[in-house]
């Protein structure tokens, strides 16, 4: 085999990693639309909450259509922008990254307008330039959860939000202890782990083992009966997709190689 088709086949085998890239990531957004659906309902009632519901629905049965996906960024985006500013955190910064998602689908369709690239190569440019951008404010959001945390009524375990969330949750979850002395290590402990999930994505080599324990420490507080919370667990159970494969990865062929007691394992976990 000579080199040029070699390089060929390589260059061949990335776009097509970043192609289903695309459409694993356009899944999980989707995915992450309908559980905002189960825990606020108050897209039954909005004519923009029903094409909300719609373009979901076509997002999950076309995920890899450019059109499709655009089509849901804008209806989100209308919808939770009727909302403002009652709406939780966490919508609002999804809010931000389905704009930040659009400006790259615009901006790569426009670079790459006169070169008239299939579908394949542009489904994979978009992803190459939307997966840095979704890494990067993912990352932003964590050290600024942290950053907002730090404040003396956080710090005091009389009003600390830590310390109150974790006594509904024990409420809810009987076998957790919520006993005087949890105060502390509650919320000594939310400091660190939101501040050692960040730095663990920022590294390579440390990404994999942090989003394993991302999944855990977002498991856990989605067990909190408030429906808010398990909502922003399921979005950011999206976005650590973008951490988890590297540029030249193919998710679905790396699921495929998994042996079948590992699939069946990752199904249980999910469930």
């Amino acid at each position: 085999m000579s080199e040029d088709t070699t390089n060929q086949f390589t260059t061949c085998s990335f776009v097509h990693s970043l192609d289903a890239s695309f459409g694993c990531i356009s899944i999980g957004i989707a995915t992450a639309s309908f559980i905002h659906m189960l825990s606020f309902p108050w897209w039954m009632s909005m004519i923009t909450g029903q094409l909300l519901l719609a373009t979901t629905l076509l997002l999950l049965f076309f995920p890899r259509s450019i059109l499709v996906l655009c089509v849901f960024l804008l209806s989100s985006l209308t919808f939770w922008f009727q909302r403002l500013p009652f709406v939780p955190n966490h919508i609002f910064f999804e809010m931000l990254i389905h704009a930040s998602m659009i400006g790259t689908v615009l901006t790569v369709g426009a670079c790459n307008w006169k070169k008239r690239l299939p579908y394949v190569e542009l489904r994979a440019a978009i992803y190459e330039q939307m997966r840095p951008v979704i890494m990067g404010s993912l990352i932003i959001m964590y050290l600024f959860t942290v950053l907002h945390k730090l404040n003396w009524d956080f710090l005091n375990p009389a009003v600390s939000c830590a310390v109150s969330m974790h006594k509904e949750l024990a409420a809810s979850v009987p076998i957790i202890p919520s006993s005087e002395w949890t105060q502390w290590p509650t919320i000594i402990g939310t400091l660190l782990i939101e501040l050692a999930i960040p730095i663990g994505l920022w590294w390579r080599t440390t990404r994999v083992a942090t989003v394993i324990f991302g999944l855990l420490f977002h498991w856990f507080l989605a067990l909190h009966p408030h429906g808010g919370i398990y909502s922003f667990s399921h979005l950011l159970y999206a976005l650590y997709a973008v951490f988890l494969f590297s540029s030249h990865d193919n998710p679905f062929q790396i699921w495929q190689r998994i042996p079948r007691f590992g699939v069946l394992a990752a199904k249980l976990t999910a469930v």
